[in-house]
C-alpha cells in the first residue's frame, strides 16, 4: 500500500432547484491539494459541504471544476476506501465474513480471504471475535470491524466521514490510535471529516478549515507535531494548545454564523 495525491481546483457543486426554490449551492470555488501519504482533516460548521468534498473525490457527485485523484478522474480508481458515519456491516455475516466480503466479491479463494480477514481483525484488536455477529459486539467493536473492512482493500486513498462521532471518548481515542498506527505504517493518503478539533489536530498533518454554505476552503494549517504521536498524550503538549487556539480563532466565526 502506498498513498496517492489528489487535487481539487475551483470545484463547485450545485443541487437543482425544487418546487420553485433557488438552486442549492453546496460548494463554490474549492481549492485543495493533498500529497501522497498525507493525513488531512477537514473541519467546519455543520452543513458546510465537508462530506460533499469527500463524495466528489469518491466519484459520487457531479461537480464543476477540475478534480484529480492519483492522476485520474473521480470514480475511476478501485484503490479507494470510504468509511462512512454508519458502519456497513451485514447483520447476517460474522465479523470474519463481513471483513472478507470484498475479497469474496473479487473471487479470492475462501482460505486465503479468511486468512487475510482474520489478520486484519487482529490488527484492529478483534482477535477472538471472528465468529461473532454484529449484534453480539459493542459499538466500538463494530467500528473496528468496519475499519478492517475498509483497510482490507489496501486503499491508496482512505476517506473517512466522522466515523467515530458516536463513540465514547475512551473508545474513540483507542480506535483513533489504531487508525493512526495503521495509516502511518501503510503510507495511505487519508482525508477525514470531523467536528472534533482535537481529533483533527491529534491525527493529521494538516487541518483544512471550511466555511458556511456555500462551502469553500478558508484556511490550511500545518500540524508541526512530531510523529509517532499518542492521541491522548499529545493533547497536553504546549504546541497542541497553540494550534488549537490558532485554528479555533478561524473556525469560531464560521460556527457562530452557522448557528
Amino acid at each position: 500500500m502506498s498513498g496517492i495525491g489528489l487535487s481539487l481546483r475551483n470545484v463547485g457543486v450545485e443541487y437543482p432547484a425544487r418546487d420553485g426554490d433557488e438552486p442549492f449551492i453546496a460548494l463554490s470555488g474549492v481549492h485543495l491539494d493533498v500529497q501522497p501519504g498525507e493525513i488531512v482533516a477537514i473541519v467546519g460548521p455543520s452543513g458546510g459541504g465537508k462530506t460533499t468534498i469527500l463524495n466528489v473525490v469518491a466519484g459520487f457527485l457531479a461537480y464543476e471544476g477540475d478534480v484529480s485523484v492519483g492522476g485520474d478522474k473521480p470514480g475511476r480508481r478501485r484503490d479507494l476506501g470510504y468509511m462512512f458515519q454508519r458502519e456497513m456491516l451485514l447483520p447476517w455475516r460474522t465479523m470474519l465474513g463481513n471483513v472478507a466480503l470484498a475479497l469474496e466479491l473479487r473471487g479470492v479463494e475462501r482460505q486465503q480471504r479468511n486468512e487475510e480477514a482474520a489478520a486484519f481483525l487482529e490488527r484492529v484488536g478483534l482477535e477472538g471475535f471472528e465468529r461473532s455477529y454484529p449484534y453480539q459486539v459493542s459499538g466500538g467493536m463494530a467500528k473496528r470491524a468496519s475499519l478492517a473492512q475498509v483497510l482490507i482493500h489496501k486503499p491508496s486513498l482512505l476517506l473517512l466521514d466522522e466515523p467515530f462521532a458516536a463513540l465514547d471518548p475512551f473508545t474513540r481515542a483507542s480506535i483513533e490510535q489504531d487508525l493512526l498506527g495503521l495509516v502511518e505504517q501503510s503510507g495511505t493518503t487519508t482525508v477525514f471529516v470531523t467536528h472534533n478539533l482535537q481529533e483533527a489536530i491529534a491525527l493529521s498533518d494538516r487541518v483544512v478549515v471550511t466555511s458556511t454554505l456555500p462551502g469553500r476552503v478558508l484556511g490550511d494549517h500545518q500540524i508541526d507535531i512530531p510523529r509517532p504521536r499518542s492521541v491522548l498524550d499529545v493533547q497536553y503538549t504546549p504546541r497542541f494548545a497553540e494550534l488549537e487556539q490558532e485554528i479555533w480563532a478561524q473556525l469560531r466565526g464560521q460556527v457562530v454564523a452557522a448557528a
